[in-house]
């Protein structure tokens, strides 16, 4: 259904774990990776807000906390029919003045279509990151893999995120089927089915060859699509990708509101856990 003059006057509204099938709709027009438990993750651990139209969700925002610092901006997005209409602009602000009103920075990471929107707004960049997309194999090599000391990944997640996402984690490790390690140093590495492909991440490390054998045993023990986002500084992890059959999909650049500070040791991100996540 094309969009009508009433449709500019919509009212946000705030989305709960019943929009989950308009919101998926909506991430999978844009070709997205995301399904239906990332969606649940992150409105019940965040906050979503929606434009409704001729009874669906037509446009979506997500902002999810991560005290005491900082907050992730993301899921921005619109029914193509309704595009161009300002309605992208009124949820991203929602969504940052929500963050905000929770003392908390808002961050995101933007396409480069994004970052010319939000660097009139304040944005500033952090880092570039890129996505490595390979087809991956229908078949695998075995990989047992020892059940993870989830307190250890928490606590090194802490000291490179900056922030406590410990549930994110719990729910990411807790999936079905979900590849996880973890090493007695704190390197670890975890993964989650998407609508598309399998994304690898976070992986944290302290030592960019601690990384290396992380993804590179992820990829021999998933079989089908695999994607991965990696900051722009990781080279060797980024020739192993190049090695192994990945190539870039698409840019990001991570930006921060009015401020340039990294919080926590970004520098043992070696992949972030997604631009929706951080």
């Amino acid at each position: 259904m094309a969009p009508t003059d009433a449709a500019c006057d919509l009212e946000i509204v705030l989305l709960t774990e019943t929009a989950i099938e308009d919101v998926l709709a909506l991430s999978a027009e844009a070709g997205w990776n995301q399904n239906s438990r990332d969606w649940a993750m992150m409105l019940r651990l965040g906050q979503g807000f929606g434009l409704r139209a001729a009874g669906r969700i037509i446009a979506s925002s997500v902002a999810l906390p991560h005290p005491p610092l900082f907050g992730w901006v993301g899921m921005v997005l619109v029914n193509r029919p309704f595009r161009r209409r300002g309605f992208a602009t009124r949820l991203l602000k929602r969504a940052i003045t929500h963050l905000e009103d929770l003392g908390l920075t808002p961050m995101l990471d933007a396409t480069p279509a994004g970052r010319a929107v939000y660097l009139p707004l304040g944005f500033i960049d952090l880092e570039p990151i890129s996505r490595w997309l390979s087809p991956g194999r229908d078949t695998v090599g075995s990989a047992p893999v020892a059940p993870i000391d989830m307190a250890l990944v928490e606590r090194a997640d802490l000291a490179a995120f900056g922030a406590d996402r410990s549930a994110i984690l719990r729910d990411l490790a807790g999936r079905p089927n979900a590849f996880a390690m973890a090493k007695p140093n704190g390197a670890f590495l975890l993964s989650r089915a998407g609508r598309t492909a399998t994304q690898i991440g976070p992986v944290v490390a302290e030592s960019g060859g601690g990384a290396m054998a992380l993804v590179d045993c992820a990829i021999d023990a998933i079989a089908g699509p695999l994607l991965i986002d990696i900051p722009d500084r990781e080279s060797e992890l980024n020739n192993l990708l190049t090695k192994r059959g990945f190539a870039v999909e698409r840019p990001f650049h991570r930006m921060a509101l009015r401020s340039g500070k990294d919080f926590g040791d970004p520098s043992r991100i070696r992949a972030i856990a997604g631009p929706e996540l951080g």
